[in-house]
C-alpha cells in the first residue's frame, strides 16, 4: 500500500505528515519534532508569543521534550519540569499517575521527581505538549501538577488533533484532523470505540487543492456537498476560486487581483 501524507504549514514550516493506521477505521497523521530543529524552534517561539504568565513549564516524556526544552531556552534558559515514564535513580521520591495516549497501545504511568514537585508548590505551571488529542496525557499532567500543589495557569500544544480543537482551555497553533481508513479527513470520532460519526470526506486535484467536500451525518446521509474549482496563472498562482453547492449552483466566486500562491506537491521521482 502506497504511503499517504497530509501536508501542513505549521509555524511557517511546511511539512508532509505520514498517515498511520490507528485501528481498522481510522488513521492519524504522525507529527514528530524529534530531529527537526527548524520546526521545533519555530513552534516554540510561536507558542511563547501566546503563553500566559507562568513560573515553570512541564511536559511528559517523550515527544514533548524538544518543545519544552526550546521554549525554556528561548525564554531565557529557564528551568522546566519533566514527567518521566519510569522512576529514575536520581529521583529523591516520586509522585505517579496513570495515563493512556492515542499513540500507545497500553496504559502507562507518569512519574514526577519529588524535588521538582517541591519547586512547583504554589507556583504557576504551564503545561505543554506537541499534540493533544483525546486529552488523556494532558489530564495526567494536570493531576501531577495538582498533586505537587502547583497552580495550572494554562495548557498549550502545537497541534489540536480531532475534537481537541473544541476545547476552550487549550491554546494551540493549528488543528490536526483525523482520517478514515482511506486517508480522507474526518471531523470527529466516537471516544468509546473509534467509529466514525459526523464526518467529512475530501477529494483533491493533482496539485493537492481540494475539489470536493462532502459532509455526512451519523447515519451516513449527505448533509452538505460543495465542489471547488480553481484557476491559475502560468506561474502557478491562484487567480480564481469558485465554490458550488451540491446542485451545481455557484455559492461564492473569488478573484485574486494579487495572485494567491498555492503550494504544489513535489513530483514523485
Amino acid at each position: 500500500m502506497q504511503q499517504k501524507y497530509y501536508r501542513m504549514t505549521i509555524a511557517g514550516c511546511e511539512r508532509d505528515l505520514p498517515l498511520c493506521p490507528l485501528n481498522d477505521n481510522m488513521m492519524i497523521a504522525a507529527f514528530v519534532i524529534f530531529g527537526d530543529p527548524e520546526l521545533t524552534t519555530a513552534c516554540a517561539d510561536a507558542l511563547l508569543k501566546k503563553a500566559p504568565e507562568y513560573d515553570y513549564l512541564i511536559t511528559a516524556e517523550a515527544k514533548g521534550i524538544p518543545l519544552v526544552h526550546e521554549m525554556a531556552r528561548l525564554a531565557g534558559n529557564q528551568r522546566y519540569m519533566l514527567a518521566r515514564k519510569s522512576p529514575k535513580l536520581y529521583m529523591t521520591g516520586v509522585t505517579e499517575v496513570n495515563v493512556r495516549s492515542i499513540t500507545t497501545d497500553h496504559p502507562q504511568k507518569l512519574y514526577l521527581d519529588t524535588a521538582d514537585a517541591n519547586m512547583m508548590k504554589g507556583k504557576k505551571i504551564l503545561i505543554v505538549d506537541d499534540v493533544v488529542s483525546l486529552g488523556d496525557s494532558l489530564h495526567a499532567l494536570e493531576e501531577l501538577v495538582k498533586a505537587a500543589g502547583g497552580e495550572i495557569c494554562g495548557r498549550m500544544t502545537i497541534l489540536a488533533e480531532g475534537n481537541a480543537k473544541n476545547r476552550d482551555d487549550l491554546i494551540y497553533l493549528d488543528e490536526l484532523p483525523l482520517f478514515d481508513k482511506n486517508g480522507n479527513v474526518i471531523l470527529s470520532i466516537s471516544r468509546n470505540d473509534g467509529n466514525l460519526m459526523n464526518h467529512s470526506e475530501y477529494e483533491y486535484d493533482e496539485y493537492g487543492n481540494k475539489t470536493l467536500e462532502t459532509g455526512y451525518d451519523e447515519n451516513g446521509n449527505i448533509g452538505y456537498q460543495f465542489k471547488f474549482e480553481y484557476k491559475y496563472d502560468k506561474y502557478g498562482n491562484m487567480t480564481l476560486a469558485i465554490y458550488y453547492d451540491r446542485d451545481g449552483n455557484v455559492e461564492t466566486k473569488t478573484e485574486y487581483t494579487n495572485p494567491r500562491f498555492t503550494y504544489r506537491p513535489q513530483e514523485e521521482e
